[in-house]
């Protein structure tokens, strides 16, 4: 619709001089559809008109001029309420879905956004809790690759520190080749957690653990071999993952990267910020900023978090010279960020600001097995199974091909379940919300794709191109051209606020229209020209919402 606000913002520019386009465009609202299709509110001319906004809006629709493309301009109250020519609507709806322009990619900026997403620690397997930043950034990184940006996608795991000195006694203590090559990460789980019981009665083990670890530190052949194939175990597991989510990551790196690296981030910390030594540990102080201290050693002379992250940014600075950095991360870690750009900025470091942590909110309502962690792996086997469940008993879908619609719809269900309201808002986890097929809920979408694809598919008419869309007279068919040329402002809203839920509703909102269509309107039945004017507008539903779900990492399913 920004085509139609943008005539009427050049419009009102040549009766108020005061105001650029721009701002004129900015003002400009949608109302409730019985309203108009858009208004403009003349609250802020007041000033410059000295009059009532009420009057100003009555003076300005005598002034305004336009040709055919609003058939109705009316002044009420302190409002400008217009209604688009549905003949000029449906041209311009034939013009920008005309090869699905409207719905592809933007051109490449040539700029680049490095975002740390996922994360999970190596010789473990991935707990469900992972799931908000790896849907999260993955959504993410789909939308800003949309409009034009070069994502380079990081898993950043945990594959450093003490840890691993930990696991290493753990696997030559208690580790089974042959367990490892059959269970391979469960297998590592296990003797850690077996490490951790038997260390609250040896306390020689921590002590072992420091020394294997810093044998791991210093180079030693042996102790990187055991720490490398931990990792590989841990990657080929995670990526198996990932691939049932449909995610993928550009870089596979972790806190290992910047290991060599770190005695030298230090010293340049301590070159270009002043740092003190504080009950033995090497600390940024930030009582100025009304901040707690950043730790950059500990006493041993073991380095944190904060030492590795910050080696990180000015890493991935002078790799990727960024536009942005984006880190998909709870927000619990939220004042950490803050404190994160604090001393980047101490450094000197202008681009620090450019830093912007993508923070969400916990997942609540996931049950735990006796106190044990969800694993990721088991919730979606469980999505997976349930999805298959309520396919089986529609009992449309070919049986060669239940497994897989199984699939994308249970997995689709526990991404939109997540992404459909604010990423700060709390993932409340409820099986039945999560799979209804009739409500705000991704198989919902999904179903909605999938009976458009029917009706496509029964039709005889298989060319639509040059079909007469002025024959498209019902008011449903007019609300779902409207909606569907929403497309470009929903994806601005999106990456505005780095928000997915816009695109999730947007998708929902195509749906329901699609119910009342499928209620009121015959396709198949209609005389071939509307026929084939009402197979064009549903095929461009069809692949607005496939282009939609696609940027929040759902599949879409022909069969349901």
């Amino acid at each position: 619709m920004n085509y139609f606000k943008d005539i009427l913002a050049v419009s009102l520019s040549k009766e108020i001089e005061t105001f650029t386009k721009n701002e004129l465009l900015e003002l400009i609202e949608v109302p409730d559809p019985k309203m108009g299709d858009l208004a403009f509110p003349c609250f802020k001319l007041a000033k410059v008109f000295r009059k009532a906004p009420h009057m100003i809006s009555k003076e300005l629709v005598e002034k305004l001029n336009f040709n055919d493309e609003f058939s109705s301009v009316k002044a009420v109250g302190p409002y400008i309420n217009v209604f688009i020519n549905n003949s000029a609507l449906l041209k311009y709806f034939k013009q920008e879905f005309t090869d699905n322009k409207i719905l592809k990619p933007l051109p490449r900026l040539n700029k680049n956004i490095p975002i740390d997403y996922s994360s999970p620690n190596i010789a473990k397997p991935i707990a469900f809790h992972h799931i908000r930043s790896t849907v999260i950034g993955n959504a993410i990184s789909n939308l800003f690759e949309f409009i034009g940006y070069d994502l380079k996608r990081i898993n950043y795991l945990g594959d450093w520190g003490t840890q691993f000195g930990k696991l290493s006694v753990a696997f030559k203590k208690w580790g089974s080749e042959k367990e490892l090559d059959e269970k391979g990460i469960k297998h590592l789980l296990e003797i850690y957690v077996k490490y951790h019981e038997e260390s609250k009665n040896d306390k020689t083990l921590d002590a072992e653990a420091r020394k294997l670890f810093k044998l791991t530190e210093d180079g030693d052949e042996e102790a990187l071999a055991l720490w490398k194939r931990f990792r590989d175990i841990s990657i080929k597991e995670f990526n198996r993952i990932y691939d049932i989510l449909g995610v993928k990551f550009t870089h596979i790196e972790g806190e290992s990267r910047y290991a060599p690296v770190l005695n030298e981030t230090i010293e340049l910390i301590k070159s270009k910020v002043h740092t003190e030594i504080s009950q033995g540990a090497l600390i940024i102080p930030l009582e100025e900023e009304n901040m707690p201290p950043v730790l950059l050693k500990k006493m041993d002379g073991a380095t944190l978090y904060a030492t590795r992250d910050i080696a990180a940014a000015i890493d991935r600075y002078e790799r990727f010279n960024f536009a942005r950095s984006l880190y998909a991360v709870g927000s619990q870690q939220k004042l950490y960020f803050q404190q994160l750009k604090v001393v980047l900025k101490k450094m000197g470091y202008d681009w620090a600001d450019k830093i912007k942590h993508i923070d969400f909110g916990m997942v609540k309502g996931m049950s735990t097995r006796k106190g044990n962690l969800v694993f990721l792996e088991d919730v979606l086997n469980e999505a997976i199974a349930l999805s298959k469940e309520k396919i089986l008993e529609k009992g449309r879908v070919p049986e060669s091909e239940i497994d897989e619609v199984a699939r994308k719809v249970g997995v689709g269900a526990i991404i939109f379940g997540d992404l459909k309201s604010s990423r700060i808002n709390d993932f409340e986890f409820n099986w039945e919300d999560l799979l209804n097929f009739s409500g705000y809920s991704g198989p919902y979408v999904q179903y909605s794709y999938t009976r458009v694809k029917s009706i496509m598919r029964k039709s005889d008419i298989k060319d639509y191109t040059n079909a007469d869309l002025s024959l498209l007279k019902e008011d449903i068919e007019i609300e779902l051209v409207k909606e569907l040329l929403k497309f470009p402002e929903i994806i601005q809203k999106a990456a505005e606020n780095d928000e997915l839920y816009f695109l999730a509703k947007y998708s929902y909102s195509i749906s329901k229209l699609m119910a009342n269509f499928h209620r009121f309107v015959h396709v198949l039945k209609a005389e071939p020209e509307l026929q084939k004017a009402r197979l064009f507008l549903l095929s461009k539903v069809a692949d607005t919402i496939q282009t939609t779900l696609s940027i929040l990492g759902i599949e879409t399913v022909e069969n349901m």
